[in-house]
């Protein structure tokens, strides 16, 4: 079962139209990568820091030139239609690094058989367009080490409400079930 819950009022009320796209998923969400370089751990990518300089201690790194297949990965809880991710590089070196990155949403932490959304070029800031659903966005790099200052990954909603797979947050007769769940842009309403 899936639970229609309103993102901005509150559990599975409809009040009205609301921005299709969503605030940042996953802000505070578990992460993971293949590696760790220091004490840089994943979850600094998704701590809402954006800052991009290293002494600030807020990137996730991979250790180096010792992993021959760097992957960065965020645990959403949910499935959502994943509208975008918003990608930041560090701004005071290395911006290189994620050159040739791809950004892939799957179901699960198998990224492999996720949907590539985009490949980064390492601009300060990217936003890589998906519109795709799943639960796990990822950071996959062959041969090349991953710093990532932060992700934002932005889902898309329908008018009324966002969908959740926890069947606890289903007050009442409000939930669906998966055959009436479609994530395509054409019936967002």
């Amino acid at each position: 079962m899936y639970a229609a819950v309103n993102p901005v009022v509150g559990r599975g009320y409809d009040y009205g139209f609301q921005d299709p796209v969503s605030s940042n998923v996953a802000f505070g969400r578990p992460a993971w990568q293949s590696t760790t370089f220091q004490h840089r751990a994943a979850t600094f990518a998704t701590d809402g820091d954006v800052s991009g300089v290293v002494e600030d201690n807020t990137i996730a790194h991979t250790a180096g030139n010792h992993d021959p297949n760097p992957w960065w990965q965020v645990d959403l809880g949910a499935a959502y239609l994943i509208a975008e991710v918003n990608v930041y590089h560090r701004t005071d070196c290395c911006q290189d690094r994620l050159s040739g990155a791809n950004v892939i949403v799957s179901d699960d932490a198998e990224y492999t058989t996720g949907t590539v959304c985009g490949v980064l070029v390492a601009t300060p800031v990217e936003t890589v367009q998906c519109n795709v659903p799943g639960s796990v966005v990822t950071v996959q790099h062959s041969g090349r080490m991953i710093t990532i200052c932060e992700i934002e990954v932005m889902a898309r909603f329908d008018r009324r409400s966002e969908v959740v797979k926890d069947s606890s947050l289903c007050p009442g007769d409000i939930c669906l079930s998966a055959s009436e769940l479609l994530f395509t842009p054409d019936n967002w309403e």
